[in-house]
């Protein structure tokens, strides 16, 4: 009798678990993208939501938005705190607005030769923590960041060292990157996406900063850009998935954990996706395409970040948050060797 009692006992309580589970997740949250479905990007935020569905057992059930859907990307950060997201897959340099330091969080640019670098700069060098003060005074919880390869530039001329940016008309948004094209004397040219195609092929502009090498292959621009930097010297951009602070506090540790290795795993998708479809672009579209790919020297990469360095340092005096996050990274350069 005792275990049939044990047995009854036991079968009640799977009844509730599964009776329970019928009532679907414990936490259903709304994440905004700061860009449209479809993309590269989006396709790994997507992948975010279904590995913590999955990996929770389906207490938790995040519904993925698209740019746009309920704040304008650049605003995502105040809606988590006021609660009209529950978080958001965003781009951490789009709130510098509201501390610099974001800016030189989101992409030192030029710094870094490798997104595998950003990524061990973040994780092993301590920026992952100094961003994790920074969104908390926000109201907010940085899980993780992501990151994919390095930005290409395609061109129509060949800029096969910074000499050779002198004089040339190359579309940038404001900031950091552009202040350091200038810097080597370029003419910086502003323009929205919508805009790039027209503009490279009537020869508004002879070169742009846009995304990678593949994605750059996607839209077009190799019909006019015969030539192409790659791996990209200049931008690599920090991702970032994120909570509402108090939803965060509150949750049990085991799905605090969920969460965190989720958005490293995807993350490392990222990074690997972007390069496999870099490597296929270069491999097999651009033979096709008629595309040169330029791979700069070592040497030269090392004039850029130099002159870039000085431009950041610049920049990171707009804040003593800055100053810290900028000293962060130059610390971590030097540990790798990529500053003497």
């Amino acid at each position: 009798m005792r275990h049939v009692g044990k047995l009854f006992v036991l079968a009640v309580l799977f009844l509730l678990v599964c009776v329970g589970s019928s009532y679907g997740a414990q936490y259903n949250w709304k994440f905004q993208a700061h860009l449209a479905a479809g993309t590269l990007d989006y396709r790994g935020f997507v992948k975010f939501t279904e590995d913590v569905k999955r990996m929770s057992g389906g207490r938790i059930e995040i519904t993925h938005l698209p740019e746009g859907a309920v704040v304008a990307s650049k605003e995502m950060l105040k809606a988590i705190r006021s609660r009209l997201l529950d978080g958001a897959f965003g781009s951490v340099g789009y709130y510098s607005g509201i501390e610099p330091a974001f800016g030189v969080l989101g992409d030192f640019t030029c710094g870094y030769d490798t997104s595998w670098q950003v990524e061990m700069a973040w994780e092993k060098g301590g920026l992952l923590q100094i961003a994790r003060e920074l969104y908390a005074k926000e109201g907010v919880y940085l899980i993780g960041g992501m990151w994919r390869q390095n930005e290409s530039i395609p061109s129509r001329k060949p800029i096969r060292g910074v000499a050779d940016f002198k004089g040339l008309k190359i579309r940038a948004p404001g900031g950091s990157v552009g202040k350091v094209f200038r810097a080597i004397g370029a003419s910086v040219v502003t323009l929205p996406g919508s805009e790039l195609f027209q503009a490279m092929s009537t020869g508004v502009i002879d070169a742009t900063d846009y995304t990678t090498l593949a994605q750059n292959f996607e839209v077009g621009l190799h019909s006019s850009a015969k030539y192409a930097l790659y791996p990209g010297i200049h931008s690599n951009p920090t991702l970032e998935l994120s909570i509402n602070l108090e939803t965060w506090k509150k949750l049990p540790d085991d799905l605090k954990a969920i969460l965190e290795v989720a958005a490293r795993r995807a993350a490392n998708d990222l990074i690997m996706e972007s390069y496999v479809m870099d490597q296929e672009a270069m491999a097999i579209r651009a033979p096709k395409e008629g595309v040169t790919i330029i791979d700069w020297t070592q040497e030269e990469r090392t004039k850029l970040r130099k002159v870039a360095t000085e431009v950041m340092k610049e920049y990171a005096k707009e804040s003593p948050a800055a100053q810290r996050v900028y000293d962060t990274h130059i610390a971590f350069m030097k540990r790798i060797g990529l500053i003497r």
